[in-house]
């Protein structure tokens, strides 16, 4: 069910969910180039390249809606901006210095909220105009700790460090509430800052450390109360909702969304997101297996294969195709609805 595949693409060293990036006009990715890599729009129904931009950028986040496209690129005298660029042309339209713009304090999560442009980097949430850039607010909720990949559902805006879990309006970044950690001593070797996800019911925050036990814990969306907290035995690589909550680690762990037992967990390798769609989980094994796969979320059994290539990136889905970059250097759109082989 390979629709069509565009050479050249990277993958992400960092955990991207969106990546590629999807839009109504094309696939957003990365191109290899001998002086970095560049950011590419293909068409979604052929794989035919768009436009290329003439810079490379810096990091892998990247963000669009019908009008604009967002990536970060390093300026001339080395501090990292935020350009938009036209979503039809590539052609850029203006840049945004960025606050702590070194190399050193590498943004997350980009993403587009009405009509701003909002990231973290490091212990600040940042919020630029989308129209031209103009600074609209940004807040440090916490005292020095990175900050996870920002999440909206409606008007409030989530983000979560070692410190703690924290919610604010979107429209000016005033707080909504604060649910603090209750030690820093049971959190402070965090490789990474935290996975952030909601189904809109509920907020999981999961841990995520290089070795040893992650917690996971979902949270109110209101106030920030704690439901349940649950302990992974292996470093967690992804996290998904969809009333329940589905863990990657060395498994794909599935938890009951009000209670967080286990309701059974799948051998699934690789180090990808997982992605929700037509009932079920779709993964993209690792490095020694190339698959592309679907689980029955009720019960973890194989329901799909692909045998294709493995990534770290995972499937991004819209309609019945899935997006993916691999470990070959190639883009691919597949039909996630037709009977897979292999």
């Amino acid at each position: 069910p390979v629709s069509w595949s565009y050479g050249g693409v990277s993958g992400t060293k960092e955990l991207v969910d969106n990546y590629p990036f999807v839009t109504k006009g094309g696939v957003l990715a990365l191109e290899d180039e001998q002086d970095g890599r560049r950011v590419v729009c293909v068409e979604r129904a052929s794989g035919a390249l768009r436009w290329r931009t003439p810079f490379t950028v810096a990091g892998a986040l990247l963000c669009a809606d019908d009008a604009r496209a967002f990536a970060f690129r390093m300026s001339p005298d080395g501090m990292r901006e935020l350009v938009a660029l036209n979503a039809r042309t590539g052609a850029p339209l203006w840049t945004a210095p960025s606050p702590h713009g070194t190399r050193r304090t590498p943004p997350s999560g980009l993403m587009i909220t009405d009509d701003l442009v909002v990231w973290t980097e490091g212990p600040t949430v940042v919020a630029v105009h989308a129209e031209n850039g103009t600074p609209a607010w940004s807040s440090s909720p916490g005292k020095r700790s990175p900050l996870s990949a920002p999440v909206l559902v409606d008007r409030a805006l989530y983000v979560a460090s070692d410190e703690g879990v924290f919610a604010m309006d979107s429209h000016d970044g005033h707080p909504l509430w604060q649910s603090m950690s209750d030690s820093r001593s049971s959190v402070r070797h965090l490789a990474f800052p935290p996975l952030v996800r909601s189904d809109g019911h509920r907020l999981v925050v999961a841990e995520r450390r290089l070795v040893g036990t992650c917690a996971v814990r979902s949270h109110s969306l209101s106030d920030g109360t704690s439901h349940w907290q649950r302990q992974i035995t292996a470093p967690v690589h992804a996290l998904a909702l969809d009333g329940d909550v589905y863990v990657r680690s060395t498994d794909i762990t599935a938890l009951t969304g009000d209670t967080g037992a286990t309701s059974w967990s799948a051998k699934v390798g690789g180090c990808g997101t997982v992605a929700i769609a037509h009932g079920l989980l779709y993964a993209v094994e690792g490095r020694e297996t190339p698959l592309v796969l679907a689980l029955d979320p009720r019960n973890g059994k194989q329901t799909w294969k692909q045998r294709l290539a493995s990534s770290c990136n995972g499937l991004v889905i819209v309609g019945d195709v899935g997006y993916f970059s691999s470990r070959d250097g190639s883009l691919y759109a597949l039909n996630v609805t037709t009977e897979g082989s292999g």
